[in-house]
């Protein structure tokens, strides 16, 4: 039965009379955590389905109480044939209700199979670069998404099935940077039975039937045994992730001050110091672990968080992980979370004095002819100290590369040959800093490498008399 009752809600900004139990919690929920200010730009996501059909008329018909203004924005996937009715009905229902709009569309399956992504996670990646595209080429403030209460509790049965932790049990949250849920209180039959009662027509996506996608599943297999068993689930797990919401915020909060204690910020990543996994519970250090990893653009796993912080116990150089575009080291005391060196990126290409020179890396070269005496080899050998190496290309083949080191690499020592991976070992070279080596290839050969000091092979040593000599100074590296 409608409840025709007239309740009043009101705060400081606006003062308003409303007519239905939805729009009581609609207002409340924005009111509660503060999801809109007055003169805010807000980019309306719309599908087109009940949901964020019904969060664009409540945002309409409060428009001039919160003193806003909106802008929907249409993303057509182009994954099923009803799509472009999908696309007609939401640029139909805008002109009607004089709501201006935008439409994109995009092959969301070549996208999704190019980036090894299902199907549903990559139609969210899409949607979420227009809107974001969106806002910053209209200079909007903020993206409202019609996210309810069901896709909550959806969102938290995936992760425990998938990969659950605090955060995934937080599932959607009402308020995520420039993002605004607010119907994140309301049920979705909530939703439906005021989409009746006011008439408000939208499109099915007949996708949301088909159980292919594990949402779905949950959807439409799972939840309904839920419901049939324990009528009022949905308000209770409402309560427990609203919990979760704040035991998240309080582990994030206290995971910053630990990352302040026991994190150093290096310019290719981090070094933590192991400390932080012997005095603190796996919890708080995985907060902080995945925080740092997301700085970097990585996502990981649990599996990945107990690898590093099983490291509590354990001395010695190793490499831990090699993931995608980041390397986690074990180096005395401490785990460094770097970014891969990539890889050759010519930054240097030239001809000079009849050389061919390529760098990886912005290193200052010359080559020049000079008649070496015992003086001259005096000075280099301080030079040597300060990032500068003279290597003798008088007799050799005219190609340089400057790169990173190589498995197997060596240079001819007085002694013999000897991997220079060894010679960074018998120095006790932290591994951090073995990735960052620079190795001077000349037509084939090591000449030469730096790892903050200078290293030369003994074919490329100068002699006595005239040399061609190549000076390269890695003082800037």
């Amino acid at each position: 039965m409608r409840d025709e009752r007239l309740n009043e809600y009101s705060d400081d900004n606006f003062k308003v009379f409303i007519s239905h139990a939805l729009e009581t919690k609609f207002l409340q929920t924005i009111k509660e955590f503060k999801l809109i200010s007055k003169g805010d730009k807000i980019v309306v996501g719309l599908s087109g389905g009940v949901d964020s059909v019904v969060l664009l008329m409540l945002l309409r018909k409060y428009k001039e109480k919160f003193g806003i203004d909106i802008l929907a924005v249409h993303v057509n996937h182009l994954v099923r044939e009803s799509s472009v009715r999908d696309e007609n009905f939401c640029v139909e229902l805008c002109n009607k209700i004089n709501v201006p709009i935008l439409v994109f569309r995009y092959d969301v399956k070549s996208f999704a199979s190019t980036h090894k992504l299902s199907v549903e996670e990559a139609g969210r990646v899409i949607r979420y670069k227009f809107f974001e595209r969106v806002l910053e080429e209209k200079h909007f403030d903020k993206i409202a998404t019609a996210h309810h209460v069901d896709d909550n509790i959806e969102t938290l049965l995936f992760r425990l099935f998938k990969n659950p932790s605090v955060q995934g049990l937080s599932s959607i949250r009402p308020k995520v940077g420039c993002i605004i849920r607010p119907l994140i209180a309301i049920t979705k039959s909530e939703i439906l039975e005021y989409a009746s009662q006011n008439g408000i027509e939208f499109v099915i996506d007949e996708t949301n039937l088909l159980e292919d996608y594990d949402r779905n599943y949950i959807r439409n297999s799972i939840i309904p045994k839920i419901q049939d068993r324990f009528p009022y689930f949905r308000k209770k797990i409402y309560n427990v992730i609203r919990d979760f919401w704040q035991v998240n915020d309080l582990f994030e909060k206290f995971s910053l001050k630990l990352a302040k204690k026991y994190v150093i910020s290096k310019s290719d990543g981090f070094e933590i110091s192991v400390d932080l996994f012997k005095r603190y519970p796996s919890v708080l250090s995985g907060y902080v672990l995945k925080n740092l990893f997301s700085s970097l653009g990585v996502k990981v796993n649990r599996k990945i968080i107990n690898t590093i912080i099983s490291q509590r116990k354990t001395e010695g150089n190793k490499v831990l992980l090699n993931i995608k575009d980041v390397i986690v080291l074990r180096e005395y005391g401490t785990v460094n979370i770097l970014r891969k060196a990539k890889g050759f990126s010519e930054v240097i290409s030239l001809q000079l004095n009849g050389f061919s020179i390529k760098s990886m890396f912005d290193v200052d070269v010359e080559i020049f002819e000079v008649e070496v005496d015992e003086e001259f080899i005096s000075r280099i050998k301080v030079e040597s100290n300060t990032g500068v190496m003279y290597i003798n290309v008088t007799s050799t083949p005219k190609d340089i590369l400057i790169r990173h080191r190589r498995n197997g690499d060596y240079i001819q020592m007085s002694i013999g040959k000897k991997k220079i991976k060894d010679i960074l070992i018998d120095e006790k070279i932290p591994l951090s800093k073995r990735e960052k080596v620079v190795v001077v290839e000349v037509g084939g050969k090591v000449a030469g490498f730096y790892y903050g000091k200078v290293r030369v092979s003994k074919d490329f040593n100068l002699v006595i008399g005239k040399n061609l000599v190549c000076k390269l100074s890695f003082r800037s590296l």
